[in-house]
């Protein structure tokens, strides 16, 4: 469940939420008890654009920006996916302040984030996954911490 949002226009139901222009949608990873050791720090997520009524959609494609605490993980130009396949984007982080506040057991937020300064501002829809697809028990947000 997205803990904010924030777009020109947005919007939600059953297994979705979307924001259309520039925006972000935040989550928060709770804080743990115990501590451990993290390698990696590794986000994936199920993301599409937001399209007009009136575009064609191969025209359309979004750049999706991962801030982790604040800190700018690299960005993704996002495509629409074409029947029945599935596009996940993955952000891998090693960075050592990252890792050690994972470490710690410390909640991380987690914000996808189209900015105004984007090439391509179609907004960002993160939804479950396309009927018969078989996600092996993925989420639409997953954050793993690897040992």
């Amino acid at each position: 469940m997205a803990s904010a949002q924030r777009f020109e226009k947005v919007g939600a139901g059953p297994g979705y939420i979307w924001g259309f222009g520039s925006g972000f949608v935040e989550y928060t990873v709770p804080e743990r008890v115990d501590r451990r050791r993290v390698s990696e720090i590794i986000v994936r997520a199920h993301i599409q654009p937001v399209s007009p009524v009136d575009a064609a959609r191969d025209f359309v494609k979004t750049r999706v920006t991962l801030f982790v605490n604040d800190w700018n993980c690299g960005s993704r130009l996002i495509p629409f996916e074409e029947g029945n396949q599935t596009f996940v984007q993955e952000w891998r982080m090693t960075g050592l302040l990252l890792r050690l506040r994972a470490m710690r057991g410390l909640p991380l937020t987690i914000r996808f984030e189209v900015t105004p300064e984007s090439d391509w501002l179609y907004g960002v829809n993160i939804s479950n996954w396309p009927e018969g697809y078989d996600a092996k028990d993925a989420r639409p947000v997953e954050v793993e911490l690897r040992r």
